[in-house]
């Protein structure tokens, strides 16, 4: 793990860093300055907001910069390590992005991520891209519109450098597909990244891009985020518009950020986050007029409750989790030292079984619906026809024909819902009787399992079992932790009340900024 310049005041560092960077690594010559080098990982490091500033200030072109990522995408994802982060990579990005420098010289910019390369997952409609939900028969099926988020960061000025690979239908945790293979973890690559969205977690770590978004049922943005020292943000359920995106559970999907810093997870939520005609479950929903980057202040813990879930912890006994766990518990140090209170809350149960009852149940129904309303051809008219087709990876085909006979009519489905609303209550209950503004627990039992392990080990079921944000929809925020004997990333996750992100977001930002626990892959 590369060691950080702590002499020298972060604020003073990104200014000088900024005065080169863009330039420098693109082979240009900064303003006032000898040519210089700026290394590659520096360059892959630049925030979102150091990015704008340096377009902004002519130190870079959008075209420039776009050229670097895919450059970058080339050597290390494509050759060399083969991280294998992407599905589809759009070479036409930078014939966008030199549209989007003459706009910015005719009109000015956009938005904040004006000219900034940005991926997707690949079940996030792009009306210019193949979305496959990694599925091999879906190979050539571009949807007829962009999903709602999709639009939203366009608008803003994104461009999207390529749809990222994903366990297949969101079924998994290891980011393995038809289509496109299996991902590899950039802090070691015979490890796996997380899933399902294991590649926009991979491609955001490895600096293929500024930022991206991921997709959430049980796990997905918060596991690959935690697996490559990446943030990643579960919003409040309804806050994000899931209109475009290929469905796995109508309960608990939702998009969501996955960047490197804080600060630029909290921006994507900004630009993503507000009522959608097209989603129903957003209408009773408003992003709060301040944004969600407002409470980022070093001061955010001072004062702040927190809940330690110690069920959440894994086994002691076993040295992988014994190293987990005490990352964590460093991470409640340093958020104490900084004025946090904390309480241990014990067992707050387990939901596996009830999670998979709804994703189970509502499946087949929302699939369905999605490719009837494409508004496109697709490769298959329903949940019967992909299976009979016998494209899908193995696990992901069996859970296929297993959710195939079910649906939402089915009284164990009504039960399931209860049990959810139940649930809710129980967890703002703990909330509420402690006085608890979060509760936190390690986002993973584990650091990354080997690819070559088992494709469902007993860490992984107990860290679906810690799934308590997706089934509650309440808002969770995964910040990196620091680095194990093993050197894997490992994340502290907070999960707080209905709308409350912008809360977590403070407090992971007061975290993030003392302890600095972000630190590139050895890439290069």
């Amino acid at each position: 793990m590369m060691a950080r310049d702590t002499t020298t005041p972060p604020g003073r560092r990104r200014r000088e860093f900024l005065a080169l960077a863009g330039a420098t690594a693109l082979g240009l010559a900064a303003p006032g300055r000898a040519r210089a080098r700026t290394s590659a990982h520096e360059m892959a490091e630049m925030t979102i907001g150091d990015l704008g500033a340096a377009l902004d200030g002519g130190a870079l072109t959008s075209r420039d910069l776009v050229r670097y990522h895919l450059d970058r995408i080339a050597a290390y994802d494509r050759s060399g390590p083969a991280i294998n982060a992407f599905i589809t990579v759009d070479h036409t990005a930078v014939d966008r992005a030199a549209a989007l420098d003459a706009e910015r010289a005719a009109t000015g910019k956009r938005g904040p991520l004006h000219g900034i390369p940005i991926v997707l997952k690949d079940n996030l409609n792009t009306a210019d891209l193949p979305t496959t939900a990694g599925n091999i028969l879906f190979r050539d099926y571009v949807p007829g519109r962009d999903a709602t988020v999709t639009g939203l960061l366009r608008r803003a000025g994104a461009i999207i450098v390529g749809k990222t690979n994903m366990h297949e239908w969101a079924m998994g945790t290891t980011t393995v597909s038809s289509l496109g293979g299996q991902t590899r973890n950039p802090y070691d690559t015979a490890r796996n990244p997380g899933g399902s969205s294991g590649g926009t977690a991979a491609a955001v770590a490895a600096g293929f891009a500024a930022a991206g978004l991921g997709t959430d049922t049980l796990g997905s943005i918060r596991i690959p985020a935690a697996r490559n020292n990446c943030v990643g943000i579960r919003p409040t359920a309804g806050l994000v518009s899931r209109a475009g995106m290929i469905p796995l559970s109508t309960t608990q999907d939702i998009p969501g950020p996955i960047a490197r810093t804080v600060g630029d997870a909290a921006l994507l939520l900004d630009l993503i986050a507000g009522p959608d005609p097209a989603d129903p479950s957003t209408l009773d929903t408003a992003r709060p007029e301040i944004g969600f980057s407002a409470g980022m202040h070093p001061n955010a813990l001072a004062g702040k409750r927190i809940g330690i879930v110690d069920s959440f912890f894994g086994d002691p006994a076993d040295p992988d989790c014994a190293a987990t766990n005490a990352l964590a518990d460093r991470a409640i140090g340093d958020m104490a030292a900084l004025g946090a209170e904390f309480v241990h809350v014990g067992d707050l149960g387990t939901v596996t079984s009830l999670a998979a009852e709804l994703t189970e149940y509502e499946f087949r129904q929302g699939l369905d619906r999605y490719l009837a309303e494409s508004g496109t051809p697709t490769p298959a008219r329903d949940l019967a026809e992909i299976i009979a087709s016998n494209t899908t990876v193995p696990d992901v085909q069996q859970q296929l024909v297993a959710y195939q006979p079910f649906t939402t009519d089915f009284p164990m489905y009504r039960t399931a819902t209860a049990a959810r609303a139940a649930m809710i209550g129980y967890t703002l209950g703990v909330l509420d009787d402690n006085r608890l503004d979060a509760l936190l627990y390690p986002t993973t039992p584990t650091g990354a399992p080997l690819i070559a392990a088992a494709p469902v080990a007993r860490h992984e079921i107990q860290m679906l079992a810690q799934g308590r944000s997706p089934v509650t929809g309440l808002p969770a925020i995964t910040v990196p932790a620091g680095f194990t004997d093993r050197n894997l990333p490992i994340g502290i996750e907070l999960l707080g009340r209905p709308f409350d992100d912008g809360k977590l977001i403070g407090m992971a930002y007061a975290y993030e900024q003392a302890t600095g626990h972000r630190a590139p892959p050895p890439l290069g």
